[in-house]
């Protein structure tokens, strides 16, 4: 069973600017609240380590393989916790350029496995105020100039 969180939030900033900041995960202890950390880099294959915090949860370990790195446009990673068969999820981020400077991102994690009929209740609304966050802050860096 495949449960899905999506959100969506409109960035004055250029595609390369919310690109960079996206993809610059050394800084994401600088001011993300969602992912406190990321350890790897934006390539296809690439391995990362995430620790993740959602709203009214302890943070958590989770290992990922980034999917996809399209520069402006898209980044996806599948990330599980302690096995993919008990919960996994597809994370992904989809910049859908609207002008020069306006990118409506799309923000959200697809979840399967043994656990989520059980966990749901309790996933999907720490997990939509966690992307929220995450997008907020997202959006205040990009349009600062932030890096």
């Amino acid at each position: 069973m495949n449960r899905t969180v999506q959100t969506k939030i409109e960035i004055a900033a250029s595609p390369a600017a919310l690109w960079n900041a996206l993809v610059d995960f050394s800084c994401y202890p600088q001011w993300n609240p969602f992912l406190r950390s990321v350890r790897g880099e934006a390539r296809p294959g690439e391995r990362l380590a995430l620790r993740v915090c959602a709203p009214d949860s302890p943070s958590v370990a989770m290992n990922a393989e980034v999917r996809t790195v399209e520069p402006n446009r898209e980044l996806s990673w599948t990330c599980y916790w302690l096995s993919p068969r008990l919960l996994a999820g597809d994370h992904r981020f989809v910049l859908e350029i609207q002008g020069p400077r306006k990118v409506l991102l799309h923000h959200g994690e697809t979840f399967q496995g043994l656990l989520v009929p059980c966990l749901w209740p309790l996933m999907e609304p720490r997990c939509r105020r966690g992307l929220e966050a995450m997008n907020a802050a997202l959006k205040k860096r990009a349009e600062s100039g932030q890096r």
